[in-house]
């Protein structure tokens, strides 16, 4: 038994207080003690440290949690759980031939019914010196093999709707992966996206720029991923990336071209926070900053300081 439409508002906003207390509610009728647990946890949040009641209520919660087993979904041997009053809401997993087969059985896991974030990982970390490395006409034109290109394609065809957090970090999934995932009819509305060091190239940013899956992207994060100009342009036409408050586009070559571009989008009027190294930006990209007609005065304050 199931209240699905709790459970999505729970998967769209998990730290919203009072659809967690509704569940609850409900979860206690049904016998579940996690709806207890719900409430001890929220309790202790309101209960100073070194207190009595903050000691009793942790006793409680530790004999609620101390067997876990019948609430964790089935997955591999070395899979990070994350948890939330008693339930299973992002997973990372290895991202190889077997993740497909894998996640769809996660998916279909009841224990998994508020998971909204999923990462997948490689072994594959930065080489030494790579994030002080700038580009240059060569290196952007020998990117980086997508050597997952093919894993990342058979995501695709899961249903991923239950998602609302995905990143591939550090993974050479290649722009034609995340064309097959962004475009996937059975992907939702995607809150983050974390593509750092997957090397998509300006293809890659085109994807993402056309992808109307990402309407409602907030978290955007494409550090050294071999953008130039083009790749900015890309991302500053895009009709869709209106909601965004983070974007993250370090160790990447924009030159004057994409800053401009970027600084004269109205892709930049939500945002909180935007990451660009100053040793990438020219000057006079930095005076298009701390002039641009959309972006948030406190960030225009920031470029007029550089």
């Amino acid at each position: 038994m199931q209240n699905q439409a709790i459970e999505q508002r729970l998967r769209d906003r998990p730290s919203d207080e009072a659809t967690w207390d509704s569940y609850a509610a409900w979860l206690t009728q049904t016998g579940d003690v996690r709806g207890t647990l719900i409430q001890l946890e929220r309790s202790r949040q309101q209960t100073p440290n070194g207190t009595a009641q903050r000691r009793e209520l942790d006793e409680q919660i530790q004999q609620l949690t101390s067997n876990t087993a019948s609430w964790t979904p089935k997955v591999p041997t070395g899979t990070i759980l994350g948890w939330q009053h008693g339930f299973v809401v992002d997973i990372t997993l290895t991202l190889d031939a077997s993740t497909a087969d894998t996640l769809r059985q996660i998916l279909r896991d009841p224990q998994s019914r508020l998971l909204h974030s999923l990462r997948l990982q490689t072994e594959r970390k930065p080489d030494e010196g790579e994030e002080e490395e700038e580009w240059d006409e060569e290196s952007l034109s020998k990117l980086p093999e997508p050597t997952l290109m093919e894993p990342a394609r058979a995501l695709a065809s899961l249903d991923l709707s239950p998602l609302r957090a995905l990143s591939f970090p550090y993974c050479l999934i290649g722009a034609e992966g995340v064309r097959a995932i962004l475009h996937s009819p059975q992907l939702g509305k995607l809150k983050s996206l974390d593509l750092r060091y997957c090397y998509l190239g300006d293809e890659g940013a085109q994807v993402i720029a056309q992808a109307a899956v990402l309407s409602e992207l907030e978290s955007l994060r494409l550090q050294r991923n071999g953008l130039t100009p083009r790749g900015f342009c890309s991302l500053a036409d895009s009709p869709n990336l209106h909601a965004l408050r983070l974007l993250d586009l370090r160790y990447n070559a924009p030159k004057t071209k994409g800053i401009e571009a970027l600084a004269s989008s109205p892709v930049t009027r939500t945002l909180q926070t935007l990451l660009l190294h100053r040793k990438e930006t020219t000057k006079a990209g930095a005076r298009a900053l701390a002039t641009s007609p959309h972006l948030p005065l406190c960030l225009r304050r920031f470029w007029s300081a550089q």
